[in-house]
């Protein structure tokens, strides 16, 4: 993730976000991500996979899937399979077999 691997103000939120969501502080991380696109320096791919990541991982499948389509709609291209397969595992876990087919 090139944003976490610059240096400097934007590395710095970024570590933090990933720390934040990590430890389960969703709304403070995605604070933070709102911060990081609003900079103008957009964050990569592993910013957006923390993101999801957490979020499926809380059981919001539809904040895990908002992410997942910001990173495609910000042109960093489509989720990287870390990404989709964590939605899916968290859409399977749900019983959404259906949700869960739509990122294959």
């Amino acid at each position: 993730d090139a944003s976490a691997t610059t240096g400097g103000p934007q590395s710095d939120l970024a570590s933090r976000m990933q720390a934040a969501a990590r430890a389960g502080e969703l709304q403070a991380a995605e604070a933070m991500m709102q911060r990081m696109l609003a900079s103008g320096s957009p964050p990569g791919v592993v910013s957006y996979g923390v993101l999801a990541s957490a979020f499926a991982k809380a059981g919001d499948l539809e904040a895990a899937e908002r992410w997942l389509e910001a990173l495609e709609a910000a042109g960093q291209g489509p989720p990287n399979a870390i990404c989709m397969n964590i939605v899916i595992n968290a859409c399977a876990k749900n019983g959404d077999v259906a949700r869960a087919e739509h990122w294959l």
